[in-house]
């Protein structure tokens, strides 16, 4: 079986994978496919290979930068063929002796010359169609990373390495769109080839590779969303629930990794300029402003070590020309601020669009925690949403009742605050705060409530009665009249309950009841039992 793994210069690709070749326990002693580990084969060595074969001149280092990179496309493009002729003919020799081996060919679907400064695009599909990839898989990784790493000797910025802010904010523009067009030509042959294709961070583990190539037919592929700035929120707060749900989060990709192929979002983790929101001169507006610091990454300590992860570890620590660790550092630059704010954006469009890209490659979803510490993830929300256009089946919600209240509390506070400051329907008796009316108030609810606004304006009515004023008043201060005040009542009601249709909605696709008590290790048995799984936790 041949795998085309594609990528962009800055990931390792082969050192990926000679890492998941050699130590992964599966190709090791004791392991199922000790002598199944898979053959790596580098397309770049073979072009290597076809330039200096045909070249007079003396041979020196960093060959691909000073001359490779600087070929004319038609020199560049003919090193390719031969490079490619090459591969097929050694694919056909390892086919030839039947031990139905692994080979991973590692490829670009794109390249960055250093001379035009453009990207190029060598793919011959006739040629790729010799090879019979089976599947191709783009590896993908933090930009920060990848810029780390194109500072190392042989990469494209070593030459460069003392750029100023400006230029910086330039290179990470210009890696983000790189990698995105190695995505979208990997993906383009994947379809004119008609095969399957993944895109896969290098941050996941050598399990949900091992599973998604060598246990294609028996694992489903999953995706796994859970909310990440509430979490942020919170962590930065030094909150305690922080460490728990993270932990939780944690144990559940390790469970789910014993019964599904499982994508994970935040083994990417760019979105994360820190800002500030603050007044603006001369203005009762608010603006947010950027600042060259990158937040804590998620699970950092985790990856400070390489063991069981497919990448390497880049060095990168937060810190370069553009990013420090001591605000106190930073002049602020209006032009860096803006320019930092647009980088931030292009960011924020690639994790929607990748993390529809995850959900699209999966047949699972699976949502935990939704609206963790009563707050609706709009995160979580988009690849419901998107998942729901999809038209799939498995959808996995665990939502905690405690959740749900926070989250029915929340939404009703943020209706009274709503009316009380906008539309001054409402009026807080004897000074009380709507941050008062504490999320306990749902536990003994009778479901019919949420389902009607005649009920739901009574029950509110009745919890309400000693904090809250149910009248508009004019500049005279005249209360509404009773009928008013009746059609004002079911109006709250309706608007509060449009706001709770989230939930409804969360429970209506959900596989399996989403309110259950249930430890991590207990819902994912459920999921298990629910798909017919094998499983061994």
């Amino acid at each position: 079986m041949v795998v085309l793994v594609t990528g962009m210069s800055g990931i390792k690709i082969i050192e990926s994978l000679t890492k998941f070749s050699t130590e992964y326990t599966e190709f090791k002693a004791g392991g199922t496919h000790i002598d199944n580990a898979p053959i790596i084969i580098k397309l770049d060595s073979e072009i290597e290979k076809a330039y200096t074969e045909n070249t007079s001149e003396p041979i020196i280092k960093r060959i691909w930068i000073n001359k490779i990179l600087l070929l004319p496309y038609s020199e560049f493009k003919n090193c390719w063929n031969i490079a490619v002729d090459r591969v097929i003919k050694t694919v056909k020799e390892i086919k030839a002796k039947g031990n139905n081996r692994y080979i991973f060919i590692n490829l670009h679907s794109c390249y960055f010359h250093n001379r035009t400064q453009e990207y190029l695009s060598l793919l011959d599909l006739k040629k790729i169609k010799e090879l019979d990839p089976q599947i191709v898989i783009t590896f993908i990784d933090d930009i920060f990373d990848i810029h780390q790493r194109l500072n190392e000797l042989g990469g494209i910025y070593h030459d460069y390495a003392t750029a100023n802010q400006t230029q910086m904010i330039l290179r990470y523009f210009s890696l983000l769109d790189w990698r995105s067009k190695e995505t979208m030509m990997s993906k383009f042959v994947a379809t004119q080839l008609e095969k399957p294709h993944y895109v896969l961070a290098v941050k996941h583990s050598y399990t949900t590779l091992f599973n998604l190539v060598f246990k294609e037919k028996q694992f489903k592929k999953a995706y796994l969303s859970h909310p990440i700035t509430e979490v942020r929120r919170l962590e930065k707060e030094n909150d305690p629930q922080t460490q728990r749900i993270k932990n939780e989060i944690d144990q559940l990709e390790n469970s789910l990794s014993k019964i599904f192929t499982t994508f994970s979002p935040t083994t990417i983790d760019e979105y994360r300029i820190y800002t500030e929101v603050k007044p603006k001169t001369n203005s009762t507006k608010q603006e947010k402003i950027y600042f060259s610091i990158l937040t804590k990454r998620w699970d950092e300590e985790k990856y400070a070590s390489q063991d069981d992860f497919l990448y390497r570890v880049s060095g990168f620590a937060g810190e370069n020309s553009l990013w420090i660790k001591d605000k106190t550092q930073i002049e602020q630059d209006p032009e860096i601020n803006q320019l930092l704010s647009a980088l931030s954006s292009r960011i924020s469009n690639q994790v929607t669009t990748r993390d529809y890209t995850l959900v699209e490659q999966s047949e699972v979803l699976i949502i935990y925690r939704p609206l963790f510490n009563g707050n609706a993830s709009g995160g979580v929300q988009e690849e419901f949403r998107y998942y729901n256009e999809l038209e799939k089946k498995l959808c996995f919600i665990l939502c905690p009742i405690d959740d749900t209240n926070k989250f029915y509390t929340k939404q009703l506070n943020y209706q009274i605050k709503y009316h009380v400051e906008q539309t001054k329907r409402l009026r807080i008796k004897n000074g009380l705060s709507f941050l008062e009316f504490d999320h306990e108030i749902w536990n003994d609810i009778d479901s019919a409530i949420l389902d009607s606004k005649e009920k739901l304006s009574e029950f509110i009515e009745d919890k309400f009665d000693n904090k809250i004023e149910f009248a508009e008043f004019s500049e005279d201060r005249v209360p509404l009249g009773p009928d008013e005040l009746s059609d004002f009542k079911i109006s709250f009601a309706e608007n509060l309950l449009n706001s709770f249709s989230l939930l409804k909605k969360y429970k209506e696709k959900s596989c399996t009841k989403i309110d259950e008590p249930l430890t991590i290790d207990q819902w994912v048995t459920t999921i298990y039992n629910f798909t017919n799984q094998k499983i061994v936790l």
